[in-house]
């Protein structure tokens, strides 16, 4: 079976999520900043303590890592139409979201608004969650992948 980074035979939706899949690498492994504030500050609303900034920081770094390196396996398995990698793409553009939600909900270490939190690359990750879910890239995966 051939290998490949990128299928052009996919459905278009398909096509533009692993694209975004292989931008968040890229833009994660050049400005290191793929949504690591993001994990940080909702690590930092759940641990809820003023010392426990060098904890979230911590697991805020390890959470934008496993991102970094989920989104790359994820787009490849996708690329090479595995059902875990559609799977495992839905979890990790949902991560973001998630943070965001994290932060504008418990509002730790002040009260955030979903104006602070909506910028660009929650934008991308939206549209990238869209994608994964639009239901002609899911009969796609359902018939196609194994």
């Amino acid at each position: 079976m051939e290998r490949r980074f990128f299928n052009p035979s996919q459905p278009q939706t398909m096509q533009v999520a692993v694209f975004l899949l292989y931008a968040n690498v890229v833009i994660g492994l050049l400005f290191r900043t793929g949504n690591q504030g993001e994990f940080i500050l909702s690590a930092w609303a759940l641990i809820r303590s003023p010392d426990g900034l060098d904890t979230a920081r911590l697991l805020g770094n390890i959470l934008a890592i496993v991102f970094i390196v989920g989104s790359a396996a994820c787009a490849y398995l996708i690329a090479n139409e595995k059902r875990i990698g559609w799977k495992a793409g839905v979890a990790v553009a949902a991560a973001p979201l998630v943070a965001s939600a994290i932060i504008v909900i418990i509002g730790y270490p002040r009260r955030t608004s979903l104006v602070d939190v909506i910028d660009i690359g929650l934008l991308f990750d939206v549209a990238l969650l869209a994608l994964l879910l639009h239901t002609q890239t899911r009969s796609y995966e359902k018939i196609w992948f194994k």
